[in-house]
């Protein structure tokens, strides 16, 4: 089954919760530099495809949209007009572009860059920049030799990239030149409230996740609570979840792309169709791969940011922990738990909760224990 991409119109954003502040954010047509930060499900991608599509509209406001997942811009391409697509894509692919007729290296100082950029002569009306803080900080000023006019959309918590930038060091660079118009998107439209409160527990330290508005806005008793699920037979109890599932879009999220890899290869002996995508893909298998997504994706982390599932499954979750090579990042944690919508499953082995919730208050999940566990038909990674 196809991968059902979902779009959302400006009169239902208009009718949303603080919905003109968006609406303000899509339509903005002042001097500064627009700049909208927010945390997860908070509407920034939207802000940023509705945007592009409303100057994409309006003759001689050339736009291009950028970002950093091939798979978010699949998402992307398929949520605007045959006519746009070809005007967002990733920031690598993009720049690799550059480099065959310019031979410009985005490893080079911003002096380099700017100068490089200036002689192209391609100009854009506006760049728009989706999940910026996942892009170095040498990028941004340099943009400015083909623009006059940027927008950002960065996340305050969702830096998993070493070479990103943070939202205020962003904000920083921008300033130096040019003023910022700030739009701060306070409330999350994706997860219903018991998602988010588990997946606020990943991370306690960050007060971005834990905000009084953000939760007191969200509304209580309407979500179910993730699921922890103890199993002795991880495949088989991800093929129930996966069946019981038919029909919506699920992720299946991994740390590394060896696991995403081997699982892959499990649910291929199981003859199920699903996307496999991660970073490490041969271009012809990612452009194969990008052009016909199935609803189940397995997939990073990482690769998952900026998507949206109806079910996310968490497979391993034992093996989230500090001392076990580098499988725990509190982060990746978060980002992957807030990609659900409504359901949410975490699934490991042992006769232990995983090191990665013991922490977390009891009644944000349910517990789902077996009787005896048992070594046989664990998944071969």
């Amino acid at each position: 089954m196809a991968f059902v991409f979902n779009t959302v119109s400006e009169e239902e954003i208009t009718r949303s919760l603080n919905g003109k502040q968006m609406m303000h954010a899509i339509r903005y047509d002042g001097d500064d530099q627009l700049f909208v930060t927010g945390r997860p499900g908070s509407g920034k991608t939207t802000i940023s495809l509705l945007r592009a599509v409303f100057l994409h509209n309006q003759p001689d406001k050339k736009v291009l949209l950028l970002t950093f997942q091939n798979l978010l811009v699949t998402s992307l391409r398929n949520s605007v007009p045959v006519d746009m697509r070809l005007n967002i894509n990733t920031f690598d692919s993009w720049s690799g572009q550059k480099k065959s007729v310019l031979k410009l290296d985005f490893n080079a100082s911003v002096e380099q860059l700017t100068e490089l950029l200036s002689t192209q002569g391609e100009r854009y009306y506006e760049i728009i920049i989706d999940e910026a803080q996942d892009l170095p900080s040498n990028v941004f000023q340099p943009l400015f030799a083909i623009t006059d006019r940027l927008t950002i959309g960065a996340d305050t918590g969702q830096k998993v990239h070493p070479e990103g930038t943070t939202a205020a060091e962003i904000e920083e660079i921008i300033s130096q030149t040019h003023g910022i118009h700030d739009v701060e998107l306070q409330y999350n439209y994706r997860n219903f409230f018991e998602i988010y409160d588990f997946a606020r527990q990943f991370v306690p330290h960050m007060p971005f996740a834990n905000g009084a508005l953000l939760l007191d806005s969200m509304p209580k008793g309407k979500g179910r609570l993730p699921e922890v699920i103890q199993t002795a037979d991880e495949i088989k109890t991800i093929l129930n979840l996966l069946e019981q599932h038919t029909g919506e879009n699920i992720a299946v999220l991994f740390e590394s792309i060896a696991q995403v890899d081997s699982f892959s290869e499990a649910l291929k002996q199981h003859n199920l169709r699903h996307t496999k995508y991660h970073s490490k893909l041969e271009w012809r298998d990612k452009r194969t791969t990008l052009a016909n997504v199935e609803s189940i994706v397995v997939t990073t982390y990482k690769s998952a940011k900026g998507l949206e599932f109806q079910t996310v499954i968490m497979p391993h979750a034992e093996r989230l922990r500090p001392s076990v090579g580098n499988f725990f990042n509190p982060e990746h944690c978060y980002v992957g738990c807030t990609r659900a919508t409504q359901n949410l499953y975490l699934t490991y082995r042992g006769d232990k909760l995983p090191y990665c919730i013991l922490s977390f208050r009891a009644a944000s999940y349910t517990h789902q224990p077996i009787p005896q566990l048992t070594e046989e038909n664990d998944l071969p990674f």
